[in-house]
């Protein structure tokens, strides 16, 4: 695939947008991003699991921080309870960086169901999303970040495979 989105220019504009606070449960396709942010000095909770990076983050925002969750759909999945009984019942707004595992039915075969349900399972539970490429990055987050700051929502950024350069 040409002209992909590098790690460090997807990090470089989650800063510009005031994002200073990270957790997450590692995945390989935002192995990159989670290296650039940790040597930046800035926040990183590498948390046990996706729960509970939510929870994190929601603790980082009433402490003042913007945070930012990093997980894989099927995280995602162990984390919609927390997602809707703290973040959206108690109006916490997080930016979420998802990788969409699966997407395209060629992942490992853990992924492939989760690939299937991803999208609908976000509308199922109201929270919006962006798919992120080389070509929108910019315009999706200033859009998510909008939305964070003027309608106090979560917002997901939705990263396939093949579209994060995993070399910086």
């Amino acid at each position: 695939m040409e002209n992909i989105l590098t790690s460090k220019e997807f990090f470089d504009e989650l800063i510009s947008q005031k994002i200073n606070f990270f957790c997450g449960v590692p995945c390989s396709v935002i192995d990159k991003l989670i290296k650039i942010v940790s040597e930046t000095g800035l926040t990183y909770i590498n948390a046990t699991c996706e729960d509970v990076a939510v929870a994190v983050a929601v603790g980082a925002y009433l402490a003042g921080k913007n945070p930012c969750v990093l997980m894989q759909n099927s995280g995602f999945g162990n984390a919609v309870d927390t997602i809707i009984t703290l973040n959206q019942l108690y109006k916490t707004p997080i930016l979420f960086v998802i990788t969409w595992r699966g997407f395209d039915g060629t992942d490992e075969v853990q992924h492939l169901d989760w690939g299937k349900i991803t999208l609908p399972l976000f509308n199922v539970i109201g929270l919006p999303y962006f798919l992120i490429s080389k070509d929108n990055y910019k315009e999706n987050i200033i859009k998510a970040m909008d939305k964070i700051r003027h309608q106090n929502k979560s917002v997901a950024l939705i990263i396939r495979r093949g579209y994060l350069n995993e070399k910086r």
